[in-house]
């Protein structure tokens, strides 16, 4: 992925996006490998939810 698809999609900064995967890298969420063509996530610790009765709230 590249920083520009990624600030794009969530409608903010290149800059930051880079200090959000910077914070998650530090705290040991993520791992960041920088490649030629973009970056390359991987999620460490994904913690799958258990509870599959949770329903949306209404409007």
């Amino acid at each position: 992925m590249k920083l520009s698809e990624i600030s794009e999609r969530f409608g903010v900064n290149d800059k930051t996006v880079s200090r959000w995967l910077d914070t998650l890298e530090n705290h040991q969420y993520i791992r960041v490998t920088r490649a030629p063509r973009g970056l390359i996530l991987w999620v460490r610790n994904s913690k799958k939810r258990t509870d599959k009765n949770v329903r949306s709230l209404r409007r």
